[in-house]
C-alpha cells in the first residue's frame, strides 16, 4: 500500500476518534504517538517550564514534551486556552528563544527556524523537530 494512502488513512481514523474536548496533554501525546518523533518526555518542573519555555503552570491547560537528550532539539508544546492568540504569543517567544539561544549547532538552528506555531480552535501549538510539518498536519486534522 502506498505510504501516503496509509498516512492519510491513519490521520482520518485518528481524527474520527479524537475528542474535541481533549486536554492539551492528550493532544500532545497523540501528536507524539502518531507522527515521527524521537523519545519525548513531559516537562513538569515549574522552574524549567517558566525559564526555558515561558509557561507559568496554572495559567493554561498545557503540555510540553521534549527530547531528554541534549543532542536533539525536539519539542511539542500544546496550550488550550480561551484566548489561544495570547498563548500563541508565548509560543512565538519560545520559538525565538530556541533560534537565538538553544540552537547550538547549524542543524539545530535550521530545526528551530523550521519549527511551526499556530492556532486552531482553542489550541495554540509549537512543533520543533524533523517532523514539525507532519505534526502540524496531523494536529489540525485531529482536533477538527
Amino acid at each position: 500500500m502506498d505510504k501516503r494512502i496509509f498516512a492519510a488513512a491513519a490521520i482520518f481514523l485518528a481524527a474520527c476518534a479524537a475528542s474535541p474536548d481533549m486536554t492539551a496533554m492528550q493532544a500532545a501525546e497523540a501528536v507524539r504517538d502518531n507522527t515521527s518523533w524521537p523519545q519525548l518526555e513531559p516537562v513538569t518542573d515549574e522552574y524549567i517550564l517558566s525559564d526555558r519555555f515561558g509557561i507559568t503552570p496554572g495559567e493554561y491547560d498545557f503540555a510540553v514534551l521534549e527530547c531528554p537528550s541534549a543532542a536533539m532539539l525536539s519539542e511539542i508544546i500544546v496550550i488550550r486556552s480561551d484566548d489561544p492568540y495570547a498563548a500563541l504569543e508565548v509560543l512565538e517567544r519560545r520559538r525565538e528563544k530556541a533560534i537565538a539561544r538553544d540552537a547550538l549547532y547549524p542543524a539545530d538552528k535550521r530545526t528551530a527556524e523550521d519549527s511551526v506555531t499556530g492556532v486552531d480552535g482553542d489550541y495554540a501549538y509549537f512543533f520543533m523537530g524533523d517532523s514539525a510539518d507532519e505534526a502540524e498536519e496531523y494536529f489540525t486534522e485531529m482536533i477538527r
